[in-house]
């Protein structure tokens, strides 16, 4: 990769070539970031620059795909279509409610007691 490789050079390139430019520079990238970890790294400023390139090109492909987008025509509205009130579905009946988790069957239920005298109620 070229360091002079600035915006007004790369609007020249196709998309197709932006593309693998964008591969190439993330892939450098990488290459970097593996040998900070396992190396040294001779030039620690090439960081900035492919982190830049980067930028430059997804940033030239945002604005042909935004322009791309302006220029297309827009999709027709979808015709909304009338419902008569015979053809409306039938409402469903309520849900009935569940019991709770704490409700227990009446032989396994304990006698409520009162709680100031707790004693048994009936």
């Amino acid at each position: 990769m070229s360091a002079t490789l600035d915006a007004a050079t790369l609007r020249g390139r196709t998309d197709d070539e932006l593309r693998e430019m964008l591969g190439q520079a993330t892939q450098s990238l990488y290459n970097l970031r593996f040998r900070k970890v396992t190396d040294v790294v001779e030039n620690p400023a090439e960081f900035r620059k492919q982190r830049r390139l980067r930028a430059r090109i997804l940033t030239l492909l945002r604005e042909r795909r935004d322009a791309a987008a302006a220029t297309a025509p827009a999709p027709a509205p979808a015709a909304k279509l009338e419902t008569s009130p015979a053809a409306k579905p039938a409402t469903r009946a309520p849900r009935k409610k569940k019991a709770s988790p704490r409700a227990k069957s009446a032989k396994t239920a304990k006698p409520a007691k009162s709680r100031k005298t707790g004693a048994v109620k009936k």
